[in-house]
């Protein structure tokens, strides 16, 4: 993943921090994004997933954790 992969998975932990702490009403930071930049940060989120799950799978593939 790229740095901006790395931004989003950071403005989503911060808005999830602040809301769950309180700082933030759940309305107001829902409201705070346009729904393009909802979908632009779901879309990374998902890009970082599916690059988590294609290392897993090469990792078990190709025996990885065998000490050799």
């Amino acid at each position: 993943p790229s740095a901006l992969h790395r931004v989003a998975l950071r403005d989503l932990a911060d808005g999830r921090n602040k809301v769950a702490h309180g700082h933030v009403e759940p309305e107001l930071f829902g409201k705070s994004k346009a729904a393009s930049d909802v979908k632009n940060l779901i879309g990374r989120i998902e890009a970082i997933g599916e690059h988590v799950i294609l290392c897993g799978e090469s990792y078990i593939n190709n025996e990885e954790y065998l000490r050799r």
